[in-house]
């Protein structure tokens, strides 16, 4: 298997990865938005979902500092190479 093929594998499966930690995590957002509730037209979630909450949204956090990571190394990578093949 060449370094492109493997690329080309590696490439599928955390795309895939991502996208479905990206659903799992929305989904769960929406679920914790459903069981909201109003009072004095404050909106209050209860206690017992802050900590899975917290843990969505570091998630997307996560799945979003790995695509910010990912450019600046994949950027990186090609101007070294591209400054060695001269």
């Amino acid at each position: 298997m060449t370094l492109e093929e493997w690329n080309k594998q590696v490439q599928t499966f955390t795309t895939k990865l991502s996208d479905v930690n990206r659903s799992l995590s929305f989904a769960g957002i929406g679920v914790i938005w459903i069981f909201k509730y109003e009072i004095e037209k404050v909106i209050s979630i209860p206690h017992v979902l802050l900590t899975p909450l917290i843990l969505f949204v570091i998630s997307l956090g996560f799945d979003f500092v790995q695509y910010i990571y990912s450019a600046i190394e994949l950027t990186w990578f090609f101007r070294y190479w591209k400054i060695r093949s001269y």
